[in-house]
């Protein structure tokens, strides 16, 4: 296991998370359900600071205590990171591969009507599915929290996003297609998202969520050291069954729900998720997001170009060849996978 601790970082790379949760009074909050409100709640169980429990009534799986909203909006809008090319590498390449898949999940009358429809994704982030779906729809727009990464999707890839919190600030127009990638677990309040969604698409608009998906195979097996598990950013955690019933009564019909995995081979048991618990709980808190931190940045780092000769990769590029991952993949795609992808349709 490759465990961090407070230790294994400078202060230099401590001081944004120390200077953001003592710049708060009161950093954490207790809460009911996200989804439905209830304070009915069963199968409580810790993970790094905080406990995650399942919704009685909706059968939603959600972090409480969790971060105040004021503590989160500050995160985003603060702590984007930095756009290396490296990472834009990435980005670049996993958003064409996320707008062929859409593509070619979607039902068909979509699929062959988008060159007239208009497509707003929701957390649009450096710009990068945006720039992918150009000349795909008609038109192509975003709406960002984070100031730096919304000025990039501007200035750099020349889009037209955003930067605005829409629970706070009106926004006026209407769009026949919505789409929020790893964002509705993110989220103090996910229905208000979706009613948000709903009054913003025209009518039978298209919504399209992706989501860490708790039925996971591998979150089964990792329990806390699960990739996804992040106290600090993953409010809610949703299978298909919980996300498809919160879609219905927010006046959506799931129409296709598709996972898909991760390689096993490609999750490090980094015990990102073993807090000291001999140290005050604002300290939990500050440890548990300075390791995820360290944990991004490696992953970004050694997935450099200079790295994809090594070793690991190279086993993890067999693995999806082989024959056992070709019986192995089709379970993930079918409700086991990591993540999961949701296309509905406005009622």
């Amino acid at each position: 296991m490759n465990t961090y601790s407070n230790s294994d970082f400078s202060e230099e790379s401590n001081d944004f998370w120390a200077n953001l949760f003592n710049s708060f009074t009161s950093l954490i909050e207790e809460t009911a359900c996200p989804a439905c409100k209830s304070s009915e709640r069963c199968n409580s169980k810790k993970l790094g600071p905080s406990h995650l429990h399942r919704c009685r009534n909706c059968s939603l799986v959600y972090l409480s205590p969790r971060l105040r909203q004021e503590v989160i909006s500050k995160l985003y809008t603060e702590n984007s990171g930095d756009l290396s090319s490296n990472l834009e590498r990435i980005l670049r390449k996993l958003m064409v591969s996320r707008k062929n898949e859409m593509l070619s999940e979607f039902p068909r009358n979509f699929r062959t009507s988008c060159s007239n429809l208009s497509l707003l994704d929701f957390g649009s982030g450096w710009g990068h599915f945006l720039e992918a779906c150009q000349g795909i729809f008609a038109s192509v727009q975003g709406i960002e929290l984070s100031r730096k990464q919304a000025e990039h999707a501007r200035s750099s890839l020349g889009l037209k996003v955003d930067e605005t919190d829409v629970f706070k600030q009106k926004w006026s127009h209407q769009v026949d297609c919505i789409t929020a990638w790893e964002l509705i677990e993110h989220l103090e309040n996910p229905a208000e998202f979706l009613n948000w969604a709903r009054d913003h698409l025209r009518p039978r608009g298209y919504l399209v969520l992706s989501t860490p998906n708790y039925n996971s195979i591998y979150r089964r097996m990792l329990g806390e050291n699960w990739y996804y598990h992040i106290p600090t950013q993953h409010l809610s955690y949703f299978t298909s069954s919980s996300l498809g019933k919160l879609l219905a009564k927010q006046g959506f019909q799931a129409m296709v729900m598709k996972t898909s995995g991760r390689s096993l081979l490609s999750e490090k048991n980094n015990g990102h998720n073993h807090n000291d618990d001999s140290q005050p709980l604002h300290s939990q808190w500050i440890q548990n997001a300075r390791i995820r931190d360290r944990i991004e940045w490696e992953r970004d780092f050694y997935v450099d170009k200079d790295k994809v000769n090594s070793k690991f990769i190279k086993q993890i590029q067999r693995w999806k060849s082989s024959f056992i991952w070709h019986l192995w993949n089709p379970i993930l795609r079918n409700g086991m996978g990591d993540q999961l992808r949701v296309y509905a349709q406005k009622i």
